[in-house]
């Protein structure tokens, strides 16, 4: 899925397209195609694996770290040509030898959306306006 272009979609079923640009290291970088280059949206996809503590046994307890970014930069309209980036992350750590399943991810990450999401996306406002 993430090795070739990836399609999002946004608000109204807005479409667009990330071509990837490059890979390496565990993480590759995709672009919208006909943007200019001082104001790019790009998507970033990256896995690590990282160390939580020990286990009972005295083991590293790794996690493996998923990240998926968003980086969409343009010009304020009002400033003098002064460009800004607004980021929008989604990690997910998930402990290694754990009973936690894809289900588990995705009902997670459903519960996430539909806490930003209810009542015409109410619950983004109050998290954007610092609300606890």
């Amino acid at each position: 899925m993430f090795n070739t272009e990836l399609v999002t979609y946004g608000n109204g079923n807005a479409e667009e397209t990330f071509s990837l640009i490059s890979v390496a290291g565990g993480k590759s970088i995709r672009a919208v195609s006909g943007r200019d280059a001082g104001e790019p949206k790009l998507l970033t996809v990256s896995h690590q694996t990282v160390v939580r503590g020990v286990d009972a046994n005295g083991k590293p307890a790794n996690a493996d770290r998923h990240l998926m970014r968003i980086d969409f930069t343009e010009k304020d309209a009002n400033s003098s040509g002064v460009t800004s980036t607004l980021t929008v992350y989604l990690v997910v750590e998930k402990p290694q030898d754990s009973n936690h399943t894809v289900a588990n991810v995705q009902d997670t990450i459903n519960r996430v959306y539909n806490a930003l999401t209810n009542s015409s996306w109410a619950g983004l406002t109050k998290f954007l306006n610092n609300e606890p």
